[in-house]
């Protein structure tokens, strides 16, 4: 109070303004009010995203270099912080159990910028297609992995191919020039059998 005093100030008065200026919490304050909430509102979202996903029967293992890859398709590059903070968001356990699609995608925005919609809703239909599937995998992924396995059988077949008919070659005569030349070299005639 003599600090006050010396500055002219009514210490009283002072102390009527301790209780106005001690901290609120966010909460309190109407000047911060939850612009996440806003925002959702204020936009228009994809029915797909007012259906809910049970996050326990997804196998995260799988799903997870699907994000890596779509990621990298969507921004030219590999992003393994960006993967790791979508599949950490998916992990997360809010308090009502429930992942929500519409704060993850303004969350994304930042990152994958016009192209997040369309990530979320690819990601989404994959989570609610994999939750009603056995073990969490989603038919899509199942079939994309049959389709991979006959274009590597396809290619294997080609290979075994080529190297059958290379076999069919047989080495009939080596010569080489005489060792007065700079260069030796051999010269190698194959003929079919």
């Amino acid at each position: 109070s003599d600090v006050y005093k010396r500055q002219g100030i009514n210490a009283e008065y002072m102390g009527s303004l301790g209780s106005f200026y001690r901290g609120t919490s966010i909460t309190q304050d109407s000047r911060f009010s939850n612009k996440e909430k806003k925002m959702i509102n204020s936009r228009a979202w994809p029915d797909i995203f007012d259906q809910s996903v049970d996050m326990s029967k997804i196998d995260m293992a799988m799903v997870k270099p699907w994000v890596s890859k779509k990621i990298e398709d969507q921004l030219g590059m590999e992003d393994e912080v960006l993967t790791n903070f979508v599949v950490s968001e998916l992990e997360v356990k809010p308090s009502d159990g429930k992942v929500c699609p519409k704060n993850m995608t303004i969350k994304l925005t930042g990152f994958l910028e016009k192209n997040t919609l369309q990530f979320m809703t690819d990601l989404w239909s994959l989570l609610l297609e994999a939750q009603t599937c056995q073990h969490g995998l989603p038919k899509s992924f199942i079939d994309e992995k049959k389709e991979e396995i006959k274009l590597k059988r396809e290619k294997l077949e080609l290979q075994i191919q080529k190297l059958e008919n290379i076999k069919k070659l047989s080495l009939i005569h080596i010569s080489e020039p005489t060792r007065q030349a700079e260069i030796s070299y051999a010269v190698f005639c194959l003929k079919k059998k």
